[in-house]
């Protein structure tokens, strides 16, 4: 998008004015100044008329050029039936100053499609098609016209020759000129330059009579070339057009340097010094276009440098940013870097041709970062020209990134400090555990050592009859005992909830370690091994783990299966032992036997056998796990009752 104003496509309500006023001009300039002539003169200085049309073509689309042909046309007929012509000599005229404009044009627009007068290329086609080619063609038509209707000579083809030249390099220009954008110039300056040179063409162009050096027609030199240097080819063409008018009245008429020679030489000392001004003047103004392009050029890459060095700079203090203040700023200097000289951008981009339609917002594509650029009044401050939104998109987006990760690590602070909150709470609850159940093991540990020692110094007086005294006694010692098996289990839950059970495997003797665990606190329980393996059969465990798991297994099975609980030891190959725990329960009927695999269900269930809570479980599970077991269940078959089935690796007796 190159433009900030909607433009009215070609072709819309003024296309016909232009044909219109070309017309006119031509008609009134060929009328006016540039036929008058004085006394012994029989042609004019030189032909405005023809600048008109070619002008107005070098700044048109082709589709518009016979439009405009056709009003020159018009207007040339008019101003020779108002001299009285003949209609044959009048139709040679009219095709002569058709040709003129027309070759000079598209001999100019094909070497040049962009035609605007703004380069010494430029200029060197014009002089040479406006001025040579075209008024060449021109002059040998109109000369051809007079010499076959009046009996004319071909002398008259030089000046017909020059003066169409004149005219097409004096007011084609002026067209040119007034498309450009102006040179920012103040008004002040502007009534002085104009001042000077008017006052200068004025003074030469006097009454001098013969005692007039022509040395002072050098005087417009200055005030032109300042034209020309300060506007531009606005200044050059104005400057021109006012000296070519000014000398072309009043050199035919007897004013001026030039009429102190004889005869024609006068018009051709003004023809000759108007075309050297006026080439000069449009010279210098298109060394200074090219030369102000160039800086513009110049200008315009150091800028997009500039606006490169500020993205550049807001990434990197992006990335090293800690506040969303020190990004906002260099959000804030990188749409300044982008945004410098919109204004200036906007306003030349601004077409007259539209006026009071709606500028187009150049910030339109950012909608995605509207809220940002909007809550920090950067698009207020910044009017981002349209081309220039890619890098105000690419600025906004690193500057919200750079937010995004200082919220994200605001939140990831917060949740930082929000764990640490925690984990001190969990320390001290962990503290708080670890004192009580020591504090619990201590305070029950101690009242149960004299009730076991005096429960067996009371043993040792019974009669040993089965009285009332010794069941008490068996009865006090079961329970004391079952209540040390409860602390002992207390205390190596409490150690493995902080993570993995700590494990201390020694070789155990299974069987002892069983009958001792469950000597006291079951009445329903047998503790079966083979005679061979009583006291051989050494696991590769911790003692109190292996108590802890047959002690709940036992547990479960007492409270829901039949009399009795058995526990069978037994090696499993040479690796491992085996502990069952059955509840006694019966084997299934034999009508349900049919299809029953018997194979160990990988973890037992509530409903099949397993009757324990989920703590329960899940710490005999742990357990089991932490000393390199396994535990399974065995449903209940023909012959077999169901179990719970224990391996632990085996130990070798050193």
């Amino acid at each position: 998008m190159s433009a900030t104003v909607a433009r009215r496509p070609a072709g819309g309500a003024r296309s016909w004015l232009l044909p219109i006023w070309v017309g006119v001009g031509y008609l009134v300039l060929a009328q006016g100044l540039s036929v008058m002539t004085a006394g012994q003169y029989s042609s004019p200085t030189f032909w405005p008329a023809v600048g008109v049309p070619l002008g107005a073509m070098l700044i048109s689309p082709k589709t518009r050029w016979p439009a405009i042909l056709i009003a020159v046309a018009i207007a040339e007929t008019i101003s020779n039936l108002i001299f009285d012509a003949d209609l044959p000599p009048i139709m040679g005229w009219m095709l002569a100053n058709l040709l003129n404009p027309l070759i000079a044009a598209t001999l100019i627009r094909r070497a040049h499609p962009r035609f605007d007068l703004r380069s010494p290329s430029q200029l060197a086609s014009f002089v040479l098609f406006a001025g040579v080619v075209g008024p060449l063609v021109s002059g040998l038509v109109g000369t051809a016209t007079s010499v076959w209707w009046w009996g004319s000579e071909w002398s008259r083809l030089g000046g017909w020759w020059v003066g169409d030249a004149l005219g097409g390099l004096v007011i084609a220009p002026l067209f040119l000129a007034f498309r450009a954008p102006p040179l920012r110039r103040s008004w002040t300056e502007i009534a002085i330059s104009g001042g000077l040179l008017v006052a200068a063409v004025v003074l030469v162009f006097q009454n001098w009579g013969s005692g007039f050096d022509i040395a002072v027609t050098y005087l417009v030199l200055p005030p032109l070339v300042w034209a020309a240097l300060r506007f531009g080819l606005r200044g050059a063409a104005v400057g021109a057009a006012l000296l070519g008018m000014v000398g072309g009245w009043s050199t035919p008429i007897g004013y001026g340097p030039f009429v102190v020679t004889a005869d024609y030489n006068a018009i051709v000392l003004f023809q000759l010094y108007l075309g050297v001004m006026t080439v000069a003047a449009l010279l210098i103004a298109v060394l200074v276009a090219d030369l102000t392009e160039r800086e513009e050029v110049q200008r315009e890459s150091e800028r997009r440098q500039r606006q490169q060095a500020a993205l550049a700079q807001l990434g990197q203090h992006s990335l090293l940013a800690s506040r969303p203040k020190d990004v906002l700023g260099r959000l804030d200097d990188a749409l300044r870097a982008i945004a410098e000289r919109a204004g200036e951008a906007i306003g030349r981009s601004a077409s007259p041709d539209a006026p009071g339609e709606p500028v187009l917002d150049p910030w339109e594509p950012l909608h995605g970062h509207r809220d940002l650029l909007d809550a920090q009044g950067f698009v207020d401050r910044h009017p981002i020209e349209p081309e220039a939104t890619a890098l105000a998109a690419s600025a906004s987006t690193i500057a919200a990134n750079a937010l995004d990760r200082l919220d994200q690590e605001e939140r990831l602070r917060d949740r930082a400090d929000e764990l640490e909150r925690l984990n001190d709470q969990l320390a001290r609850a962990i503290a708080f555990r670890e004192e009580l159940v020591g504090m619990i093991s201590h305070e029950l540990r101690n009242p149960l050592t004299p009730i076991l020692g005096f429960t067996e110094v009371l043993r040792r007086s019974a009669p040993g009859d089965g009285s009332d005294p010794e069941v008490a006694l068996d009865a006090i010692e079961r329970n004391a005992r079952r209540i040390l098996a409860l602390i002992d289990e207390l205390l190596v839950s409490a150690r493995a909830t902080d993570g993995e059970p700590a494990v201390r495997p020694v070789p155990t003797e299974v069987a002892e370690t069983l009958r001792r665990v469950l000597a006291f606190g079951f009445t329903r329980v047998e503790v079966l091994a083979d005679e061979e393996q009583d006291g051989t059969l050494l696991a590769l465990v911790d003692p109190a783990h292996l108590g802890q798991c047959v002690l709940d297994l036992v547990r479960d099975a007492d409270r829901h299966g039949p009399s009795p609980v058995v526990v069978r030891l037994s090696a499993d190959g040479p690796d491992h032992v085996m502990i069952e725990v059955s509840d006694g329960s019966e084997g299934l009927p034999a009508e349900l036997t049919l299809g029953a695999t018997g194979s160990a269900a990988p973890s037992p269930r509530r409903g099949d056998g397993w009757h324990g809570t989920d703590p329960s479980r899940s710490m005999v599970e742990r357990l089991v796990v932490a000393n390199d077991g396994t535990l399974s269940y065995r449903p209940p078959e023909v012959s077999a009752p169901s179990a719970s089935v224990l391996r632990f690796p085996r130990a070798r007796r050193s």
